[in-house]
């Protein structure tokens, strides 16, 4: 993954809202209340310019973010500021603890590195999570129409084949994969997405 590759990406400032798939991941599956919510620890891994590390810190978790982009770090500290909110950031995604974490999302990051990057993404993820914790995994499947024609950042739609390969290797205890589908142009062109939630 080249850092100067991903500053220019961001230095568009990235998306404005958080993904409805994590959203509804976290309102399902975490804390109901405030503070049940302070006390889970919870890491944006490839966080961007932190529109997910953002929504986090919103809703009152104890949030961490890492990226490799100095401007993607950057961006999300002034919009941390902006609304008056704090997260631990890193320009690091490889210095924490094992079992640090109950819950870590991994948004549109898989898609954007080598095949032996990603086992480390998520050999990582899997310990830095506590035991118990949970995981929450987005990126793009292959015939992905972001893969298609120049693909100027060389993005990786995966097999199904690749998914269930890359995450036995990373030792978690289960892990559920599912499938993101929506089309465009009345079908001639379609966003393909695996969602993998991943438990130790």
């Amino acid at each position: 993954m080249n850092e100067r590759t991903w500053n220019k990406w961001n230095d568009a400032g990235g998306p404005d809202y958080p993904s409805s798939i994590l959203v509804q991941h976290v309102f399902r599956l975490m804390g109901k209340t405030k503070s049940d919510k302070k006390t889970l620890k919870v890491l944006d891994m490839g966080c961007g310019s932190g529109v997910h590390t953002v929504f986090f810190a919103e809703n009152g978790f104890d949030t961490y973010g890492c990226d490799i982009s100095s401007v993607g770090i950057s961006n999300t500290k002034n919009r941390l500021k902006a609304k008056g909110l704090t997260a631990k950031l890193s320009a690091r995604c490889d210095e924490y603890e094992p079992n640090s974490f109950d819950f870590i999302a991994c948004f549109q990051v898989l898609e954007c590195v080598s095949m032996v990057e990603a086992k480390t993404i998520t050999a990582s993820a899997c310990r830095f999570l506590k035991r118990g914790g949970r995981s929450i995994f987005y990126f793009m499947a292959e015939g992905d129409y972001r893969g298609e024609g120049e693909n100027q950042y060389g993005l990786h739609g995966y097999s199904r084949m690749e998914v269930e390969d890359l995450f036995s290797q990373a030792k978690f205890t289960s892990f559920e994969i599912d499938y993101f589908s929506i089309s465009f142009k009345g079908g001639q062109s379609a966003q393909r997405d695996w969602v993998v939630s991943a438990f130790k």
